[in-house]
């Protein structure tokens, strides 16, 4: 994906921070791709790393741009788990999430997946309109607090869109 690793390394050197590229695969989201950071405090993911959609920034992209009907059938057959002390099992709150997330363009977690860690991600279209992809910042949750998660989000949806155009995706009315 020679697309997305030359993407993922501008955004990481931007705001030196680790970047992830994830698909779904089933119920879960999958990293196929990352950047590590030169931060000394770091979050654990790697290429291959499953977790659950409904847990984190970067999965949960992925199921906030599901149809709702594959949502509920989704949140019918898998039972949310604590992953991290932070996780979030309570249904009603995830709906909110889902619904900020059509509505923002970006997801936030903090301590989802790990102690201690947060991320924002943004979705990536293909030339359909279809969200393929989620592309995420991890990092220290001292990190990604509100007086830099703006700048996080802009520079991530920045590179998101460069990758997405190389997909072929021309933007539409209120998406990103």
């Amino acid at each position: 994906m020679d697309w997305s690793n030359q993407g993922l390394s501008i955004l990481s050197d931007r705001v030196d921070e680790a970047v992830n590229l994830i698909i779904r695969d089933q119920d879960e989201g999958v990293y196929i791709e990352k950047v590590d950071t030169r931060q000394y405090v770091r979050v654990y993911t790697q290429v291959g790393r499953k977790s659950p959609l409904y847990a984190g920034a970067c999965p949960r992209i992925l199921l906030s741009y599901l149809p709702d009907e594959e949502i509920e059938e989704l949140l019918n057959r898998v039972e949310l788990q604590k992953i991290a002390p932070d996780t979030n099992t309570d249904i009603e709150l995830l709906w909110r999430w889902i619904h900020d997330a059509r509505e923002s363009g970006y997801t936030v977690s903090y301590g989802e997946l790990e102690p201690d860690s947060a991320a924002i991600a943004v979705p990536i279209r293909d030339f359909t309109g279809q969200v393929i992809a989620g592309l995420s910042l991890a990092g220290a949750t001292s990190r990604f607090q509100q007086d830099r998660l703006d700048y996080l989000v802009k520079e991530t949806k920045e590179i998101a869109k460069e990758i997405m155009s190389k997909l072929g995706y021309v933007k539409q009315k209120g998406g990103i």
